[in-house]
This record gives C-alpha cells, structure tokens and sequence, in this order.
C-alpha cells in the first residue's frame, strides 16, 4: 500500500423533500397574508421562502460520514485507490492482495 487518507463523504444525500415541504408549508402560511392579488403574492413568496428554508434544514442535517482512502501499487505499476469504512490494522507500507473486493495484508 503507498497510502491511507481519510476521507469525508456525505452519508445522507439531499433528497428534496425539505425544498417540497418548505414551500409547501411556505405557501400556506403565505396563502393566510392579505387578500386579492397581495394575497397571490404573499403565497408565491411563501413558497418560495419555504423551499430555500427547507432546503437548508435538510442540508444541515445531512451527516458526514468518513472512509478511508487507500492507495495501492498493482505488480503492473498502477496505482489504483480503495475506499473502505474500515481500515482492519491495514497500515500504509503494507504488502497487500484484493481479492473478491476487500484488501488482506500477506
């Protein structure tokens, strides 16, 4: 192995279900706001306040998570790099084999 990095990945991925709820609700509080057409604007403007807002929310809650990169010399010469949630007492300078996808230390 030449090397072991950490890395940070987000865990949980935006889904939009924060944007969808945020406007939904943005709008109607919104929709409570005047009458007439000020009333058709004060709704629009909720949802789109609502959908930045949710969309926040969700993106402060997604977590990150960290893997560790590895780097490895091939016989061949190539450098190729493995992520793993592990690192199993896998230290850098190692002799290592892949075998079904996992590294094992020789």
């Amino acid at each position: 192995m030449t090397r072991i990095d950490r890395v940070q990945v987000a865990a949980i991925r935006s889904s939009g279900a924060g944007t969808l709820i945020g406007a939904m609700v943005g709008a109607v509080i919104g929709h409570q706001v005047g009458g007439g057409m000020g009333q058709d604007v004060a709704t629009g403007v909720g949802a789109i306040g609502g959908a930045v807002i949710g969309h926040q929310i969700e993106s402060r809650n997604c977590k990150e998570d960290e893997v560790y990169r590895i780097g490895v010399r091939l016989e061949n010469g190539e450098v190729r790099q493995f992520d793993y949630r592990k690192l199993n007492a896998l230290r850098a300078g190692d002799r290592v084999k892949l075998e079904g996808g996992q590294l094992y230390r020789l």
